[in-house]
């Protein structure tokens, strides 16, 4: 074999080894996990078999930028003794899931207590979410709540 030959084979093998794939430049742009890694994943590789997950992705963090924007924007409004529906007016339209489980809440512990029975130092529910918390005193009405954004 020509010497020449081996060393333009090993170099060809090294270089291949070093050029990135899908999977590779996908993996990176997962580590990264931001809007712009996937952009520029989808910008280099509009075709692949990662495309559909890329774009999920960008869709996922953009919802989620958003909804922390305008609970930070809301979040001043909160006050103490608001009741589950006023909140649900400030919060609801972002995050519907959460209230209606707060509202849940609130019509079980009012189901369970009768309606003679008084309220019990301490009583309530609090409600935590991977955004925020929030804690309704046995009465129904609001009586801490705290941000939790990452």
């Amino acid at each position: 074999m020509n010497p020449a030959f081996g060393i333009v084979l090993m170099l060809s093998i090294l270089s291949l080894a070093g050029c990135a794939t899908p999977t590779s430049e996908f993996n990176k742009a997962s580590k990264i996990n931001s809007v712009d890694s996937y952009k520029a994943y989808l910008k280099k590789y509009p075709y692949s078999p990662y495309t559909r997950k890329a774009k999920n992705r960008i869709t996922e963090l953009t919802t989620t930028e958003n909804k922390k924007y305008q609970l930070k924007k809301y979040w001043g409004r909160l006050s103490k003794g608001m009741s589950v529906d006023e909140v649900d007016a400030l919060i609801g339209p972002l995050n519907r899931s959460a209230v209606i489980s707060i509202k849940n809440l609130a019509k079980s512990k009012n189901a369970s207590s009768g309606a003679n029975d008084k309220p019990k130092p301490g009583a309530g529910f609090p409600y935590r979410t991977r955004l925020f918390t929030l804690k309704f005193g046995a009465n129904g009405r609001l009586s801490e709540w705290s941000l939790t954004l990452p």
